[in-house]
């Protein structure tokens, strides 16, 4: 039997590609650094060919940015870095053949640009026009870096006041400013990071409030010889001043206001048709204004009237009633009677022919005072009766004669 060979085992290898180790270095391009600027931020990774990317924080959780790496460089521009300290890092991604490497903790100081930065201020007017007197807001708003500080209005080259900036805005409120337009324009100081700047010129109108008029007469038709008051009532700011009173172009006479109105008594005015009118003066608060022209008619003097009262039954019973007749004179009078007790009013008829009749069903038993009063028209003048006495008996009273009259 043939001797068994031992058999040689070769030994088997196997090839593990291992990583190599990477350092990662971060510089920026100055420090300090001034706001606003560009600053560069340079993250030098080396190891065996490095790529990848490279993640720049500010602190531990802001995310800068993330740039690839190329030759062994990744680089990323930042430029709204706040003004103070900040701990930058750089963290390299590794590849397949490099390993992860970082650098933590590089302090970067910002400071604030020694020439400020550029700011704009636009003015605004909350009442424009306003009324003289009263009081305006003037509003100024500052663009820039959180800008601080003061801001002074003007008009033309007078200050009209300084206030102080909240969230970039600063409000004046003032009520100097006289009738008129007036250039207004605000100008902000600036602050150690704010560049001073100026609003455009805002033109602000001051003006008076407008003002109406209005015009009455105590009697429209009136008869001639017969006295009328006029009178004006003006709206507007506590208006003061005057009212000038006119018939056409003449002048009738000029009243102060007192509590917003005027009044003017006139003797007399001719027969016929007056235009009449009422000019305000206006006052430094309101402005002048004219009532629309009232048409005031004067009629001829009218003819005196007398009015006569009788009564159908005097004296009556409850149970009868009575008529009233009224007789008025004049000159072809018309027009309305009207039939008094006292200060009751009765009733009141149309006048037919200068007569009127009024029946009255029932009074009660006493004695009644009645008059007839004729109102006028147009040709006569009004007129009263003499007072009726007109007595009312109980049913059982002993008969009386009834005559017209009584």
């Amino acid at each position: 039997m043939a001797a068994q060979k031992d058999v040689a085992l070769k030994p088997f290898a196997q090839i593990v590609k291992a990583h190599s180790s990477s350092q990662t270095v971060l510089r920026t391009s100055a420090n300090p650094a001034i706001e606003g600027r560009p600053l560069l931020l340079r993250a030098t990774v080396t190891g065996n060919q490095p790529t990848g990317s490279v993640t720049f924080k500010d602190g531990d959780t802001l995310v800068l940015g993330t740039s690839v790496v190329r030759n062994g460089v990744a680089t990323l521009e930042v430029k709204d870095l706040a003004v103070g300290r900040h701990l930058l890092s750089a963290v390299y991604s590794g590849d397949e053949k490099n390993e992860k490497s970082f650098h933590l903790g590089r302090t970067q100081i910002v400071k604030p640009d020694p020439a400020g930065s550029k700011t704009t201020t636009a003015l605004s007017s909350l009442n424009n026009p306003s009324i003289v007197g009263s009081s305006l807001t003037l509003r100024a708003s500052v663009t820039g870096k959180n800008p601080m500080g003061t801001v002074k209005f003007k008009n033309g080259n007078a200050l009209l006041g300084t206030a102080k900036l909240v969230a970039a805005e600063a409000s004046l409120l003032t009520n100097s400013l006289g009738l008129g337009s007036h250039s207004i324009t605000a100008f902000y100081a600036g602050d150690a990071r704010n560049k001073a700047s100026h609003s455009a010129a805002l033109v602000q109108t001051i003006q008076l409030l407008p003002s109406s008029t209005t015009l009455r007469s105590s009697a429209n038709p009136a008869y001639h010889g017969e006295a009328l008051i006029l009178s004006a009532q003006v709206t507007g700011h506590a208006p003061e001043g005057s009212v000038t009173f006119k018939s056409g172009a003449a002048v009738l006479g000029t009243s102060s206001l007192s509590h917003a109105s005027a009044s003017l008594s006139v003797p007399a005015l001719p027969v016929g048709n007056h235009h009449l009118s009422a000019i305000y003066s206006g006052d430094k608060f309101n402005q002048a204004s004219s009532a629309a022209t009232l048409v005031q008619t004067v009629k001829a003097e009218r003819h005196a009237s007398s009015t006569r009262l009788l009564s159908s039954i005097n004296p009556n019973t409850p149970a009868q009633g009575i008529t009233l007749v009224s007789l008025v004179a004049g000159d072809d009078p018309s027009g309305r009677v009207f039939f008094t007790a006292g200060d009751i009013i009765l009733g009141s008829a149309a006048l037919e022919s200068g007569v009127t009749t009024f029946d009255i069903p029932t009074l009660a038993v006493g004695t009644h005072s009645i008059a007839a009063v004729y109102t006028g028209d147009d040709a006569n003048q009004p007129s009263t009766s003499a007072t009726l006495v007109q007595i009312v008996q109980p049913e059982n009273a002993p008969p009386l004669d009834a005559s017209l009259g009584r």
